[in-house]
């Protein structure tokens, strides 16, 4: 057998076979990775030439596609994903998520199980192309432990749809386990491995005896990953060069996000630290659970294993490795998963599984002109596989040439961009306080109250529209638990009062003040900030009640003061919850919600 091993990333795809019996990886281009793009504008292309024509237009630009297929419309998460994507995404039937691209200046719909199959069947024609003179018989894939099983499902068709004999998944962390080596020791081993991608977080407990594993549990995050730390660094960047994110347009933000991007990339591989621990809890939480499932089951992890780019930060990896308390710790090299994947294809197991398997691919060669078959019920109907350029009634996928390469758009002018950003920016990594945690200080200066109106404030966008960074609009001190705080509104406010309050006719809104300390009495209490809520005015014609509510988090130590504009007259709220609590840290933290 000869696989071809594929680590699809979200933000890179690596790909590795085996050679004389090692993993090797497969370069192109001069590249150890080629970028997980799609571009379906008026011409395609993928990997860096999609990259580099997506720059002057990237509503056509297709990515991040791996956490996009299988997904629901309506989940909770998906507009945090969405904020992620460079592409138009749309409802499909049974609420699947669809993209938007341009076939002949119109826009159509696609399946994005389909561009990604494309993606996929296309640098398999580049390897070849690249010299390569074996034929693949095979292909694995890797997928986040946090996946679905309709996710894994459409992974799955991505891996039918290239028409190759066998077809295997693999999870992220068993292959970041296989490259680590814990499988070729003599002694038993059990390992915890952590695996942080471009948005996705996983650990498993993998107990490894005599060269056989054995996934005991999983724990991840799938909102939370690499992207999570450059949008931090992004808007500290924004906020530090003293530009207000609305006033970027698409095109402009795409460049500064890849110089940021740029910029955290360097501060890995030298080891800046810019304490960028806004999620810190949230991922060595998960940790914990599988320490607390390793010790229900009387089991001890003698290994940690860190995979992914995000996990060579300095201040994210002692995180992990003080959370999980190994002395024996393993930090991999990026191409640990598709390596992984490779020394998995030697594997007795793997062998035997398919040597019984004649063709484990219904869609393998001449069966892939049953190409309209393969729609699930559950899954929209896939669309027709068509780039234009290509003949649409040619069903043979396996004959398509690879897109025409592009030429290369503002290069130039891009890598000006960049360098001039990171003379800006690269010296705050290591010396500037914006890249500081205190945790006994939230607060730069103290904020003059502003009135802000909760229907029209423009702010960045990380979940949805009732989100607001506080931050960056009263010019707070952007730190660690303030995007926490906005990642996890479910998870962590708990604290809610409402009150059914009866407006009089002259009542037009609710002046609605935060203070931070005790009591908003206390001579150590201040303002924090005030908005003006405004009354519907049918609803204040009728004379009818309104219902207000206010989430707090759990550890603030806030008080909260209501009063009619037009007479100045405090409402008292006493429902289900008192605001405060004597024995909560008296420091404030950033990034509050308040909900109207």
């Amino acid at each position: 057998m000869n696989p071809i091993c594929i680590d699809l990333g979200s933000r890179n795809t690596r790909i590795a076979t085996v050679s004389n019996g090692k993993p090797e990886l497969i370069e192109l281009e001069g590249n150890q990775s080629i970028p997980t793009f799609v571009y379906k504008g008026k011409s395609t292309a993928i990997g860096r030439d999609a990259e580099t024509v997506g720059e002057e237009n990237s509503s056509y630009l297709f990515g991040n596609l791996v956490n996009l297929i299988g997904r629901s419309f309506n989940e909770n998460d998906m507009s945090v994903l969405m904020s992620y994507l460079p592409c138009s995404v749309t409802e499909g039937k049974n609420r699947r998520c669809m993209v938007v691209g341009l076939n002949q200046d119109n826009e159509t719909v696609y399946d994005p199980t389909v561009i990604l199959s494309f993606f996929v069947r296309n640098i398999i024609d580049q390897v070849y192309e690249s010299g390569y003179k074996e034929r693949f018989d095979s292909i694995l894939l890797s997928y986040p432990h946090t996946f679905t099983d309709l996710q894994k499902d459409q992974l799955r068709k991505v891996a039918n749809y290239t028409g190759l004999k066998h077809v295997d998944l693999i999870s992220d962390t068993l292959a970041a386990c296989l490259y680590s080596g814990v499988l070729n020791r003599s002694d038993d081993e059990v390992a915890i491995v952590v695996d942080c991608g471009v948005l996705t977080f996983d650990v498993s407990l993998i107990e490894c005896k005599q060269g056989n594993y054995n996934v005991i549990a999983s724990e991840g995050l799938n909102n939370i990953g690499g992207d999570s730390f450059t949008n931090v660094l992004l808007l500290m960047a924004l906020q530090k060069l003293g530009i207000e994110y609305q006033s970027l347009d698409v095109h402009d933000l795409y460049i500064l996000r890849e110089a940021v991007e740029a910029a955290k990339i360097e501060m890995s591989e030298t080891g800046n630290d810019a304490s960028l621990t806004f999620k810190d809890r949230r991922c060595c939480k998960e940790i914990k659970e599988i320490l607390n499932t390793a010790q229900e089951k009387g089991i001890t992890p003698t290994t940690l294993v860190l995979a992914g780019r995000a996990t060579q930060l300095p201040c994210f990896q002692r995180a992990l490795v003080s959370t999980a308390k190994i002395r024996r710790a393993y930090q991999n090299v990026d191409a640990s998963v598709a390596l992984g994947l490779a020394m998995y294809s030697m594997t007795e197991s793997y062998q035997a599984d398919h040597r019984t398997c004649e063709n484990c691919n219904p869609y393998c060669g001449d069966n892939l002109n049953e190409y309209g078959s393969m729609a699930n019920p559950a899954i929209p109907d896939v669309i027709e596989y068509d780039f234009s350029s290509y003949d649409e009634n040619q069903k043979d996928f396996s004959k398509y040439p690879s897109p025409t390469p592009i030429e290369s758009v503002s290069s130039e002018s891009r890598e000006k961009f960049i360098k001039k950003f990171l003379i800006k920016t690269k010296k705050h990594c290591s010396e500037s306080k914006l890249f500081e945690c205190d945790r006994n200080c939230y607060i730069e200066k103290d904020v003059e109250p502003q009135n802000l109106d909760l229907g029209r404030v423009k702010s960045i966008k990380l979940k949805d529209r009732d989100m607001y960074n506080v931050g960056l609009k009263i010019q707070y001190a952007l730190h660690d638990d303030d995007l926490d705080l906005l990642y996890q509104r479910n998870d962590e406010i708990d604290q809610t009062v409402e009150k059914n309050l009866q407006t009089t006719s002259n009542s037009t809104s609710i002046e609605i003040i935060l203070y931070q300390g005790k009591t908003k009495n206390h001579k150590q209490c201040t303002k924090i900030r005030q908005y003006e809520y405004e009354i519907d005015p049918e609803r204040r014609k009728k004379n009818h009640g309104y219902t207000l509510k206010v989430t707090i988090h759990s550890s603030a130590s806030m008080d909260l003061k209501l009063t009619w504009r037009d007479n100045g007259q405090e409402i008292k709220l006493k429902d289900k919850h008192d605001l405060t609590d004597e024995n909560m840290h008296s420091v404030y933290r950033n990034a509050r919600m308040l909900n109207g």
